[in-house]
């Protein structure tokens, strides 16, 4: 997919292949992670230190991403160098050596990766969640794996893996810059001539397997716990997707929504809140995310709870709606400055199942989302059996987070 932009002074080529945690078997959790790190090894004509020195020399900004649903790998660059760019990144995703010893080497780097999530009580709290709504399969393990698959983990292992998923078929190559489509067009075709074409398998399917309200808390010594309560809903391509956007930003988005007013402003109970969302193909949640300590936890959810209750049982303002609306199209408009926003946008739209639309055509069925159709999916998500809780911290007490969602 290419994506013109005549005016932009950079270029972005990002490939997408439809393969992360979710399509890994218990023993290979981990293991889509850890060959997304691998590909930047080397090539059999380009050396680790020749892709970074080149990059950085003309300075690009380049990364990859394992989610649960897709890998992605880019580059970003003054769009005179767009040749070099996209000869990089198909280089590096066709042709990845996987050196032994770099492999071994990345395992140490890997383990660490874990341990600083691990030691971040923020970023570790969704996982939680994720365990607790969907406990042992793919949806529910950690993105990164368990230490005992990393350490272990063989290149044949990391081969074959690769081989299964990053096949013609299975994969995604999005340009934006300012380039024609048929300039695109011809160098893909010539440098990615050799890209593997075998038949892919899909993933397995994910479930919800929590079956009422269910609490999970880890102790962990902090000065803060941190909370997430999650309510499940649908998949990404589902016809209320921008209707749950709008609930989102109308719940939890900026300084002004009602649970930043709610918890900081008016409680004082905590430096950061949230709204946020977890979005597979099959399924889905939305979440909100708190800080505060431990002995207020009790009243936070109960405040977090009546906030999203209000949303229903009370009437909403036009002007508060349509500042919600505006949230997310103004922020949206602000981050399509860069051809690196166009292209994570049209890959996930790819990867996620979701119609080809454009940005401009998302933020109009935003901006007609309805306050009846918001307070409508309100109602249908916002139950106290339909509620999760997950939190980390030290002295949180899990019976009085119950008796909170029992009243």
């Amino acid at each position: 997919m290419t994506v013109p932009l005549p005016e932009s002074q950079t270029s972005t080529v990002q490939v997408f292949v439809n393969t992360g945690s979710l399509y890994e078997k218990p023993a290979e959790n981990g293991l889509a992670h850890f060959l997304e790190h691998l590909c930047f090894k080397g090539t059999p004509t380009r050396s680790r230190i020749d892709i970074m020195n080149t990059l950085d020399g003309m300075g690009a900004e380049t990364n990859a991403f394992t989610s649960h649903e897709y890998t992605s790998y880019y580059a970003k660059a003054p769009s005179k160098h767009f040749d070099t760019v996209i000869d990089i990144i198909s280089d590096l995703y066709l042709n990845p050596t996987i050196p032994e010893a770099e492999m071994e080497t990345e395992r140490g780097v890997i383990l660490g990766e874990i341990d600083m999530y691990e030691d971040l009580p923020m970023r570790e709290v969704p996982y939680i969640l994720n365990e607790l709504l969907y406990g042992d399969q793919p949806a529910g393990w950690r993105i990164l794996g368990p230490k005992s698959i990393i350490k272990s983990v063989q290149r044949s292992e990391i081969l074959k893996f690769r081989s299964r998923w990053y096949q013609a078929s299975n994969t995604m190559i999005v340009v934006a810059g300012p380039h024609t489509h048929a300039e695109v067009t011809a160098k893909v075709k010539k440098l990615f001539k050799d890209i593997e074409s075998e038949p892919v398998k899909t993933r397995s399917k994910i479930r919800l397997t929590a079956k009422e309200s269910s609490i999970r808390v880890k102790e962990k010594q902090c000065d803060q716990a941190h909370l997430v309560v999650g309510f499940p809903t649908f998949g990404a391509n589902h016809d209320e997707r921008s209707a749950l956007s709008v609930l989102g930003a109308l719940l939890g988005n900026g300084m002004s929504s009602r649970l930043f007013n709610r918890i900081r402003e008016q409680m004082g109970a905590g430096y950061y809140v949230r709204s946020d969302f977890e979005q597979f193909r099959e399924t889905g949640y939305m979440a909100v995310l708190v800080g505060t300590e431990a002995v207020r936890v009790p009243e936070v959810l109960s405040a977090i709870l009546d906030e999203c209750m209000k949303i229903f049982t009370e009437e909403i303002s036009k002007e508060e709606f349509k500042k919600a609306k505006n949230i997310i199209t103004g922020r949206a408009v602000m981050g399509f400055e860069g051809s690196d926003a166009y292209t994570n946008y049209y890959g996930a739209l790819y990867s996620l199942g979701l119609p080809f639309e454009t940005p401009a055509q998302h933020l109009k069925e935003i901006q007609s989302v309805t306050i009846e159709q918001v307070q409508k999916l309100a109602k249908k998500i916002f139950k106290l059996e339909n509620t999760y809780v997950a939190a980390v911290g030290k002295g949180i007490s899990e019976k009085d987070i119950e008796k909170v969602l029992k009243n």
